[in-house]
């Protein structure tokens, strides 16, 4: 087992072009798997700095990948600027209808943008414990990420489509942006978890009609599927977010806590009934110009906070910063007791403003 590290330069034209350095980096993509596919196949840990093209790299065809890694072998992707680690953003273009698949595992993609004109997601994660850090997907067709068994962390979409899939994924402090009226992330899951924290959903302009839902948890989802969504702020929903009635499984809990609602018909809407109704739980959200906060016969929910001001410093332009306006944003500041961190902690509603 050796810790490789390759290159590709898609501007380059000179040099060996077998990777081995940034002078002789990969030149195109089929290049560029073929050569990590023998690195991995011998047993290697793979790095691969993806120089960032001088005009965004155009792409005629699919990337549909799968990546054979395991315990003693993993791969990194990783966009960059000028010095590997910098950073910099690679980002590629791709013809209509094509797209980038990821079949595997232990794949970590970080630093890249794709950019296309999909019917379905644009940038798939259909494999087992991998990552995309610092990724975009921007799909005027259709939807952003698709992530199964898998996470997304400080990610952003800006899409026509549902800015994210979760089947049994994680989804962590990520910007989504749907542009068109309906479901801003959807959540599908059997027998596993599935975890929406500290990230913004938006639907710009805003909608009213009945088809626009923040985060829809579907009818599909199964015994033991538990969702956890945890201080996000979700803007200019009709329905912040929506339960499906499932099949009459049991096992499944789903917490909604120190989630900011704004400019929503209605926060959170429990279309469950019987047993189920009762494991989804909604403790300390807050709600600003939100005409119903929740609607649900009897699922469990507690210390809601209002706020008549527009809690928002900027939301016209994406800037979801608590303001401090005595009833509006200052309300939502240090409400939410945090007992794993620094003794006397005590957390803002919302997704992290850094």
């Amino acid at each position: 087992m050796a810790f490789e590290t390759r290159f590709a330069n898609f501007d380059l034209t000179t040099g060996l072009g077998d990777g081995s350095s940034e002078a002789d980096a990969w030149q195109d993509w089929p290049t560029l798997m073929t050569g990590v596919n023998s690195l991995l196949s011998s047993g290697n840990h793979v790095r691969v700095g993806i120089k960032r093209t001088s005009a965004r790299n155009v792409y005629a065809s699919e990337i549909n990948w799968s990546i054979s890694t395991g315990e003693d072998k993993y791969l990194t992707l990783e966009g960059y600027d000028t010095v590997l680690g910098d950073g910099g953003i690679y980002e590629v273009e791709f013809a209509i209808n094509k797209r980038c698949k990821f079949l595997g595992s232990g794949i970590e993609v970080k630093n890249i943008h794709i950019h296309g004109n999909h019917s379905d997601f644009i940038f798939v994660l259909n494999t087992g414990g991998s990552v995309a850090y610092n990724c975009g997907a921007f799909n005027s067709n259709y939807g952003g990420f698709y992530v199964r068994d898998s996470t997304i962390t400080n990610c952003m979409t800006i899409t026509s489509g549902p800015a994210v899939k979760l089947y049994r994924g994680q989804a962590f402090q990520c910007k989504f942006q749907r542009t068109t009226a309906g479901i801003g992330v959807i959540i599908s899951n059997d027998y596993r978890a599935s975890q929406l924290l500290n990230s913004e959903i938006w639907q710009n302009p805003a909608s009213t009609s009945a088809s626009s839902i923040a985060v829809h948890i579907d009818g599909a989802t199964t015994t033991g599927s538990s969702v956890l969504a945890t201080f996000n702020t979700i803007v200019g929903f009709n329905t912040g977010v929506k339960l499906s009635s499932p099949r009459q499984d049991g096992g499944s809990v789903f917490l909604f806590t120190g989630n900011v609602f704004a400019n929503c018909d209605v926060g959170i809407q429990n279309d469950r009934t019987g047993f189920e109704s009762l494991s989804v739980k909604s403790i300390m959200n807050g709600f600003y110009n939100c005409s119903t906060n929740i609607v649900s016969a009897n699922s469990l929910h507690e210390h809601e906070i209002n706020v008549a001001s527009d809690p928002f410093l900027a939301a016209g332009s994406g800037d979801f910063s608590l303001n401090d306006i005595i009833d509006g944003g200052l309300r939502l500041k240090g409400k939410y007791p945090h007992s794993t961190g620094v003794h006397g902690e005590i957390l803002n509603l919302g997704a992290y403003q850094g």
